[in-house]
């Protein structure tokens, strides 16, 4: 991949469940370093596009992933690749402690060393979490366990980190904890975002590019400042 490359580059993404097409011929990109924003209704095709690139559904089209062709690549594969998702359930093993959730997340890398190194880092993002570190994941708070997804996450050190809804069910000073932590991680560590959002001022505060999903269709996109002045994300979204 070379330095002008995007990390993400998607042209004509179609996505199936079964028969049943939901992604029309979608594209977008995400920069090295960038945070590219999926915003939309339900329905409109932001979990199920993130699904795509992570491999877990039938797609087809022209998918670049850290340089690499990724339309015929398994999960695991796109995992190697440095690919970390965050899905919408969070996916924490519930009856493991914290830490063992944590660790889950670093099991492609095999330095005890290196991984125990990452854990201080990721109690460093995340103090709660320390706190918690030999706690049931499932007797944490929703923000707690939000919290955990992204850090397991961090834990596989991806070059992306794939966001779907990490605000969904958080009370609202929760989820400003959650958006600061990511973006200083991003800013200390140079981590390219995919990110999935239905609240547009979220997406807005800290994207670089905006991307409007309708019914498995780009209908619009731009940086934050161009799509907070196009007239359907401002009566669908914005409320004005």
């Amino acid at each position: 991949m070379t330095p002008a490359e995007p990390i993400v580059a998607v042209q004509g993404l179609a996505a199936y469940y079964g028969r049943t097409q939901v992604l029309f011929d979608v594209g977008f990109e995400v920069r090295s370093g960038g945070v590219t924003a999926l915003l939309g209704a339900n329905g409109a095709g932001k979990t199920t596009t993130l699904m795509a690139l992570s491999g877990l559904v039938q797609r087809e089209g022209d998918i670049r992933l850290c340089g690499v062709q990724g339309r015929r690549l398994a999960a695991e594969s796109v995992a190697r690749l440095g690919v970390a998702h965050v899905p919408a359930d969070r996916g924490t093993f519930m009856p493991l402690s914290a830490e063992e959730n944590l660790l889950l997340g670093a099991y492609l890398h095999r330095n005890r060393q290196e991984v125990a190194r990452d854990l201080e880092r990721m109690y460093a993002y995340f103090p709660r979490l320390r706190q918690r570190r030999h706690q049931q994941a499932g007797t944490l708070s929703g923000g707690e366990q939000q919290m955990l997804a992204i850090a397991r996450a961090l834990m596989l050190r991806p070059t992306l980190l794939m966001l779907d809804e990490p605000s969904f069910g958080l009370a609202p000073l929760v989820v400003q904890e959650v958006y600061q932590i990511l973006r200083t991680v991003r800013q200390q560590e140079g981590l390219s975002m995919l990110l999935v959002e239905q609240n547009a001022n979220l997406a807005f505060g800290i994207a670089t590019q905006v991307y409007l999903l309708e019914t498995g269709r780009v209908v619009a996109h731009g940086t934050p400042d161009q799509m907070r002045c196009n007239d359907a994300v401002r009566q669908a979204y914005l409320g004005h």
